[in-house]
């Protein structure tokens, strides 16, 4: 395992934890992870980061902050260059983005 996919995979699940996920985005978490996504192609770091993704999207407060024109061009990212359960954590993204209220 690259020091990277340790990284993300870390985030990933931290990234499960009701307290945790919404000072994972304030905190730049959500950068670090979209960046990963722009610049890797091996598939077990994208799954990591889809998880993340998902992860945090279960936030209500996450979701506003996250509904924007970079992490949905990250999660089009996703779903064109990972496998099956990388496209699984895509669409609960894209699932919990499409319930904000706001």
């Amino acid at each position: 395992l690259t020091m990277k996919t340790i990284s993300v995979g870390i985030l990933r699940h931290l990234s499960i934890s009701t307290r945790i996920k919404v000072p994972l985005v304030d905190k730049g978490a959500l950068r670090a992870v979209l960046d990963c996504i722009a610049t890797m192609d091996d598939n077990d770091i994208l799954l990591q980061c889809a998880g993340s993704l998902a992860n945090m999207t279960e936030n209500t407060k996450n979701r506003v902050q996250m509904g924007d024109k970079d992490v949905l061009e990250a999660l089009m990212r996703l779903s064109k260059k990972g496998d099956e359960l990388v496209k699984r954590d895509v669409a609960r993204s894209l699932c919990s983005l499409s319930s904000v209220s706001e």
